[in-house]
């Protein structure tokens, strides 16, 4: 996999989707391969939000993207931020370089990756993956 902002990002976002998107069976696969530590119970967790009718249907392009300042050649910190009513929510990724590939690192209060976000106003600092019209 190549390495670089851009890489860690796309495997950021890539593991996610993956995990509520693909077919039971794959999913758990999926969750071992892109994901550093939680084990089983990062597993169970996934499986609580896969149990969301149509889970994979909040998985959008984001309407901004960046990489923390600081990033290494294996530790990056990855933020995507989605529109809300109140301006964007963002959602902070932790990556490892393991093995050669970028993995979620899970932290050690898995929940933290489901948490709510912290909002901003504006996608100042952010990147977009989205098309221009």
């Amino acid at each position: 996999m190549p390495t670089g902002p851009g890489a860690v990002a796309t495997a950021a976002y890539d593991a996610l989707a993956r995990a509520l998107s693909a077919p039971e069976g794959v999913w758990q696969q999926v969750v071992r391969e892109r994901y550093y530590g939680g084990g089983q119970d990062l597993l169970n967790r996934f499986a609580r939000s896969r149990r969301t009718t149509g889970a994979a249907r909040y998985v959008v392009v984001p309407d901004g993207v960046r990489v923390q300042p600081g990033y290494a050649d294996d530790l990056a910190i990855v933020q995507f931020a989605t529109r809300d009513d109140l301006g964007y929510t963002v959602a902070t990724w932790p990556m490892a370089w393991i093995d050669g590939d970028w993995r979620v690192r899970v932290p050690d209060n898995i929940e933290t990756l489901w948490g709510p976000g912290t909002s901003v106003a504006t996608l100042t600092g952010f990147g977009s993956w989205k098309g221009q019209p």
